[in-house]
């Protein structure tokens, strides 16, 4: 696995097109995900815009992916949202407890990690 960014098609597999889980309608998903940028920026955590679908990335010899609307296994909770930081390294994973109702987000190390990353679709 090597590190890097993939945008677009990823390996034939399609793009979705942008949500938040447990959110109805694309309004109700736009607003979770601004809130939650909001959180995290109050706390000393900006983001970028990008919106991120999925990540893969290895960490201390194990492989892991996270992925919007499914399980993390390391945290036995579902992926809400996934951010980019805006002045580091790294990519904020979102779950119920970590980073989305409370608390802070799972911490993905790009510069220290083999990471790929899967942005939903723009259009």
């Amino acid at each position: 696995m090597r590190s890097g960014y993939i945008e677009g098609v990823a390996q034939g597999k399609h793009i979705l097109k942008f949500f938040v889980p447990y959110t109805d309608g694309d309004k109700q998903a736009e607003r979770v995900w601004t809130n939650v940028r909001a959180f995290l920026t109050e706390n000393g955590l900006s983001t970028t815009d990008r919106r991120i679908r999925k990540v893969y990335f290895r960490h201390q010899g194990r492989d892991y992916e996270a992925e919007v609307g499914k399980m993390f296994a390391d945290l036995q909770e579902e992926a809400v949202i996934i951010l980019e930081a805006a002045h580091r390294n790294l990519i904020y994973l979102c779950t119920p407890n970590r980073g989305v109702v409370r608390g802070g987000p799972y911490l993905i190390g790009v510069h220290l990690t083999e990471t790929y990353v899967v942005d939903f679709d723009r259009f």
